[in-house]
């Protein structure tokens, strides 16, 4: 039979033949109280609780009950869960790692790409075989100021389709030294094997002491005054 201490609540199993056929003192080997316990014949025997004593040493502890195997299972599901997160931390950080560190094979085969990665400050290092050709460039009075317009065409001479990145127009010097610059989107992402792209780019109010300007790729290695 089971019973439990009634200051503690600690639960013990009994055999009726211990008690005898009128009860007697038990004492919980847990906290020390002694309290009185009669026998039930109608009790099932052999289940839950740990040892008691009847005025002496205490009988065997039970095995493990099931609110222990229960909290055994949510310790294990409560671990499982926190292995899971890291193992998503860890899959998110190596896909941002990725997608930072392999741009420029992203933008080579996305050329979409190229354009986000440039605008959010990510700078693309591939080179690409594109030359400047047939450039012309005027003056032309807007109003009360001036422009700087410059025309021509972009030859792709590799035999592949190669990406067109963003358009650099710096204005320099006599001595070659940048006053300014800025940059331009060109109507085309990418530029078929042997293809050309005529562009005219407009810089408004190009500084007094500008004597000549160079076209670049910020992210490759064409480049032409």
């Amino acid at each position: 039979m089971i019973v439990s201490c009634p200051r503690c609540g600690t639960r013990y199993r009994i055999d009726n033949a211990q008690l005898g056929d009128g009860g007697r003192d038990v004492r919980c080997g847990h906290c020390g109280n002694n309290w009185f316990v009669v026998p039930d014949p109608d009790a099932p025997e052999g289940v839950g609780g740990h040892g008691v004593s009847a005025k002496g040493p205490s009988l065997p502890p039970l095995p493990p009950s099931a609110p222990r195997r229960f909290a055994d299972g949510l310790e294990l599901r409560q671990r499982t869960r926190a292995v899971v997160s890291w193992l998503l931390l860890v899959v998110l950080v190596l896909s941002v790692a990725g997608i930072i560190l392999g741009r420029n094979e992203i933008a080579t085969a996305l050329p979409e790409a190229a354009q986000i990665y440039q605008k959010i400050g990510l700078p693309l290092t591939f080179e690409t075989k594109l030359e400047f050709r047939r450039l012309v460039s005027e003056q032309v009075t807007e109003g009360e100021g001036l422009a700087l317009v410059v025309r021509g065409e972009i030859q792709n001479v590799t035999g592949e389709p190669t990406l067109l990145p963003l358009l650099r127009l710096e204005l320099l010097t006599e001595d070659q030294v940048v006053l300014a610059s800025r940059e331009f989107d060109l109507a085309m992402d990418r530029l078929d094997a042997g293809m050309s792209q005529p562009f005219e780019i407009r810089f408004d109010d190009p500084p007094e002491p500008a004597r000549s300007f160079r076209l670049t790729f910020p992210s490759a290695a064409a480049a032409a005054n």
